[in-house]
């Protein structure tokens, strides 16, 4: 009878070791789950940061890409008017080698 109370004993004393240990672990795996659910949160926030710098430079690209095709089309439009008041000063210099060219008397009529 004696060795039937030792092994009860023995058994509760094993029981209440492996559900210390069985708490234990509940905690370890509470804290690995916190712990991963901060890694996973981080790693998102860094991923949107991230979204976001790509984004803003994207735009950033965007902005430059339109600005030099405006500087583009300024520089077109500023060499084709050149161009014109090139031609309006050579007929201008023509005009005005004619009119030396004529006679003091045609000029003063």
């Amino acid at each position: 009878m004696a060795s039937l109370r030792s092994e009860s004993a023995n058994l509760k004393a094993a029981n209440a070791s492996l559900r210390l240990e069985a708490s234990s672990l509940a905690v370890v795996n509470a804290a690995l789950a916190a712990t991963g659910k901060a890694k996973l949160a981080l790693a998102e926030r860094k991923l949107r940061e991230s979204q976001d710098e790509a984004s803003s430079a994207r735009n950033e690209r965007d902005a430059a890409e339109r600005r030099c095709q405006e500087a583009a089309a300024a520089l077109k439009h500023a060499t084709e008017q050149s161009a014109a008041a090139e031609a309006e000063l050579g007929r201008l210099r023509s005009g005005i080698g004619r009119l030396l060219r004529m006679p003091p008397s045609i000029l003063r009529s």
